[in-house]
């Protein structure tokens, strides 16, 4: 049997609640409102674990919409005897095809919010992005140095596209092996994360340079959960220890302020669904149109937040004098660059590609 590769509505929705959470962490670094929350103020304080969240998320919806990088053979066959590598490879094009895709995805709205940084920071008053800075922004590799190039969300679509172009090999890694090794490289990657914080210092993934190197193990981590989710996902007891423990797990990280609690805590949440998914049980939560919606939007979102942050900051002088008016400003105008974002550039490229993929053989 094929694995089921279809769009997973909690994982959707969970793309909105970090979407959320990162804007809430920036609203926080901009008028410092958290201190007022008692102790809910770890929750804002560490918003910044919303991109990691999308790290990981990354990691299992590829894997996920990817079955063929990392399933090669159907499952039936895994116990074969005598598999060579070769039989690993996945089928051709589909590494190909998998790269045009995720040009489609990341490069276009890339594009467009690199044009409103260069427009967004003289406007703020601060140095205009050098052509060093802009070529590296155009090929998204500027934090493959350790770097964070202009901003926060560039440095994390820069993490992304280094993770898909890493993506077939880690796949390929993940399917290869027996699934007893599988777990082995589970802790490994969670050690390598509190490695990273280490070096760090424990400070946030998304300022330091050390949070490239957190990246990466959490991308592989992602991946990994989706080769795991066949043994997992038809024990009962499996699904309910990770739905309980993943949220107990992240209340006692954000208490406690240690990320390194926090990284297994989200891993724990994203792969509930994911089991849930694989057992072909009804979705933990309601799909409702909103959320999905907003999941949909996210990371238009995300990156929307850095030229409308600096943009308002120009015309509202210092945050902190108008914390209702900013804050609204933010998330408002935030949104609606995300919606034109992502229906006149997003989708319409992603279909494009898609449409051209489609031909592609029978054009051959």
């Amino acid at each position: 049997m094929t694995p089921n590769s279809a769009p997973i509505p909690d994982l959707t929705q969970a793309r909105a609640a970090f979407a959320l959470w990162l804007f809430l962490w920036q609203l926080d670094q901009a008028v410092g409102f958290a201190p007022h929350l008692g102790v809910a103020a770890g929750f804002i304080t560490h918003g910044y674990l919303g991109l990691d969240g999308f790290f990981l998320l990354s990691g299992m919806t590829l894997a996920h919409a990817n079955p063929a990088m990392l399933f090669p053979l159907p499952p039936s066959q895994y116990n074969v005897a005598h598999i060579t590598w070769r039989k690993f490879v996945p089928p051709a094009g589909a590494v190909a095809r998998f790269y045009l895709r995720r040009i489609a995805r990341l490069f276009p709205v890339n594009l467009v919010i690199l044009a409103l940084l260069a427009v967004a920071l003289p406007m703020a008053g601060q140095p205009a992005p050098t052509l060093s800075g802009l070529l590296q922004g155009l090929f998204l590799v500027q934090s493959w140095g350790g770097g964070v190039g202009w901003l926060v969300p560039v440095w994390g679509l820069s993490a992304l596209w280094a993770g898909s172009l890493l993506f077939p090999l880690l796949a390929g890694i993940a399917g290869y092996f027996d699934i007893y090794v599988t777990v082995p490289l589970l802790m490994s990657c969670i050690g390598a994360i509190g490695l990273a914080l280490r070096l760090g210092h424990g400070l946030p993934a998304l300022v330091f340079a050390p949070g490239f190197y957190r990246f990466l193990p959490e991308f592989l981590a992602g991946i990994l959960a989706r080769r795991l989710v066949h043994t997992c996902a038809d024990y009962q007891f499996a699904r309910r220890f990770f739905g309980l423990a993943g949220p107990a797990l992240l209340v006692l990280a954000l208490i406690l302020g240690v990320d390194f609690l926090a990284i297994p805590a989200l891993w724990m949440l994203l792969f509930t669904p994911l089991m849930q998914h694989d057992t072909e049980l009804p979705p933990l939560l309601k799909p409702r149109r909103l959320p999905l919606l907003a999941g949909h939007l996210a990371f238009a979102f995300t990156m929307s937040l850095a030229p409308v942050s600096l943009a308002l900051g120009a015309v509202l002088g210092t945050p902190s004098a108008h914390p209702l008016l900013y804050g609204a400003a933010l998330f408002g105008l935030s949104a609606l660059l995300a919606a034109l974002l992502h229906a006149a550039i997003e989708r319409p490229a992603r279909l494009f590609a898609a449409r051209r993929l489609a031909l592609a053989p029978a054009s051959s």
